[in-house]
């Protein structure tokens, strides 16, 4: 896998930027949008937006009269999140404004924000600075707070057909070393994906034990979504692995609860909505 620190973010960003109105983002907007507390939006509640990207979901915040902060490590992501404020005749202070990742963190005062939105990013943190985001959340946000992220979904590599697959039965499911190397033999693209393009991910989390990891950081999940779902898996759709090009992204927050369980395999990414103990 790429090494995450020599990724050109520079450029991922500029990707991001232009990507933002294709099926996949209007999705990804329309279910975590679903998940911001009603507490959040109104005067006077602080919230921080870590990793806000070109600042789509700061709008609402602002217009509803709430005290926002936002950050993330690229200043391309900076310049794109001050010019859509504009166009909407919003603004942030400079100082609420920054360009920077988990060290801006520290600066926080204990116990002074309302909640933490973090929408995928925490999956591209090295293991130190994932540590130091949970820590300081928890020291940050106040009791009965909130702490609302999406994250890539581990249990997707199960229905990917890929190197992915081949990985995961490995790190969770075989309990026999000596039988580890013929795993790949069983998955006709176990060298897939491999062509580098995408972002690595340093973490990826699973939907089904992401609950029991928040808990040893404070807080208590309350609620999940799924978003990215795969009609089929990766190899097999046009386009190859990573492809969004003429993907169709169907409603998950409507799908019949019985149906509910198959999004816990079918979609990459899920969110997480928890409250500060």
């Amino acid at each position: 896998m790429t090494d995450i620190r020599k990724v050109d973010w520079g450029e991922l960003a500029q990707d991001y930027i232009e990507d933002m109105e294709n099926p996949y983002h209007r999705h990804r907007l329309r279910v975590l949008s679903s998940m911001i507390p009603e507490r959040a939006l109104r005067p006077g509640a602080r919230i921080l937006d870590f990793g806000c990207g070109d600042g789509c979901f700061l709008p609402p915040f602002l217009k509803a009269g709430a005290r926002v902060w936002a950050c993330d490590k690229e200043e391309k992501m900076i310049r794109a999140t001050r010019e859509r404020l504009d166009r909407q005749d919003l603004c942030l202070d400079k100082n609420f404004l920054r360009c920077g990742g988990t060290e801006l963190l520290a600066g926080f005062e204990p116990e002074s924000l309302d909640g933490i939105i973090a929408f995928n990013v925490l999956a591209y943190l090295d293991p130190d600075e994932e540590a130091e985001f949970y820590t300081q959340a928890c020291r940050i946000v106040k009791n009965g707070g909130f702490l609302l992220v999406s994250h890539s979904n581990e249990l997707f590599d199960l229905f990917a057909l890929n190197s992915y697959t081949a990985s995961f039965f490995i790190r969770h499911l075989l309990y026999d070393p000596t039988r580890t190397d013929r795993i790949p033999e069983l998955l006709r693209r176990a060298d897939h994906p491999s062509d580098g393009k995408a972002a690595p991910l340093a973490v990826r989390e699973n939907p089904l034990n992401y609950g029991f990891k928040l808990a040893k950081h404070g807080f208590t999940e309350i609620r999940q979504e799924y978003m990215n779902w795969h009609e089929a898996p990766p190899p097999l759709l046009p386009g190859g692995d990573n492809a969004c090009e003429g993907r169709t992204f169907p409603d998950t927050l409507d799908l019949p609860e019985s149906e509910r369980w198959k999004l816990l395999f079918t979609c990459s990414m899920f969110a997480s909505l928890s409250t500060r103990r």
